[in-house]
């Protein structure tokens, strides 16, 4: 028989099991619902309005859009989206085009978000343009050092050509370098195979090249020394074979593909705005207006 309690009490477990079913299930799908909401909005606008807006942004503002959804992505990220990031970056005054080697999105990123690239801090405020990459100074000092310093002598006493095969850092150049970078403006011009041991690289690159030199190294090496066990001619054998060999060809391929795509990272050229030296010159300016805009409005809050 049910008392009045017990009917109070059931009442009572029915109103809190609905109120669960109310705060849980309907709030997480009408969040969801509204986000795709917002997001419909500007998928439903007109595409005259849309490219309108986003013409008068910057390429920190694309970069944001992008990351809102898979299709806002693939919508930057084509060929068909290169107008909006040329408009972009011509909203804000004097800033280089975007070298040839990195996409819009990346060298958006380079340039205004404060990301360390190795350690995914906030606080990155040193960046290597030679290098195409943002540290914070822990990691510029753990991750960016002298090439004597991350391989021993004995492996590359012979095998300098190693230095040659990827970009130096300019956040940490020797001496010599900073003699020359000072004398001449510009610098003069820059090739990966000035690059010498006493010259600072990105550790895990150096670490990746070295690795890559080495196997094909090796693999060279084994080929002669079959090549000397079948007892070949020797004024034909051994010049042959490292003239034609396919293991040799690799070495040698490998070689001047790396020296060419570092050269074309570290190389001055004036008439692109791809150079290291010309973005570098592009932040002092725009980081030293930023700074005296915002001393300026400070000025004028404490005399208004």
């Amino acid at each position: 028989m049910l008392t009045r309690k017990s009917l109070w009490l059931r009442r009572r477990n029915e109103r809190h099991a609905g109120a669960l079913v109310r705060t849980t299930t309907p709030r997480s799908l009408s969040r969801k619902d509204g986000e795709r909401g917002r997001l419909a909005v500007l998928m439903d606008m007109p595409l005259d309005i849309f490219y309108e807006i986003m013409f008068r942004l910057t390429p920190l503002d694309i970069l944001h859009f992008s990351r809102l959804s898979h299709h806002m992505r693939a919508l930057f990220t084509s060929k068909s989206a290169r107008h909006i990031w040329l408009a972009a970056r011509h909203n804000i005054a004097g800033l280089p085009e975007c070298p040839g080697d990195m996409s819009e999105m990346q060298y958006a990123s380079l340039l205004f978000e404060k990301n360390c690239h190795t350690c995914h801090s906030k606080q990155a405020q040193k960046v290597d343009y030679a290098l195409r990459l943002r540290f914070c100074a822990q990691c510029l000092a753990a991750h960016v050092r002298k090439g004597s310093q991350v391989i021993k002598k004995k492996i590359w006493h012979r095998r300098e050509v190693v230095f040659t095969l990827l970009p130096r850092s300019r956040q940490k150049m020797d001496s010599y370098h900073h003699y020359i970078h000072n004398l001449y403006s510009p610098s003069p011009a820059i090739s990966s195979l000035t690059n010498t041991p006493s010259n600072a690289y990105y550790v895990p690159e150096l670490e990746l090249v070295l690795a890559r030199y080495l196997e094909l190294e090796a693999a060279r090496d084994l080929a002669l020394e079959a090549a000397r066990d079948l007892e070949l001619e020797a004024s034909s054998s051994p010049d042959k074979l490292d003239a034609s060999s396919p293991d040799k060809l690799e070495l040698d391929a490998f070689v001047k593909e790396q020296q060419a795509v570092a050269t074309r990272i570290m190389k001055v050229n004036m008439h692109h705005w791809q150079s290291a030296l010309e973005i570098e010159t592009w932040e002092r300016e725009w980081t030293k207006e930023k700074w005296t805009a915002g001393s300026d409005r400070s000025k004028q809050r404490r005399t208004a």
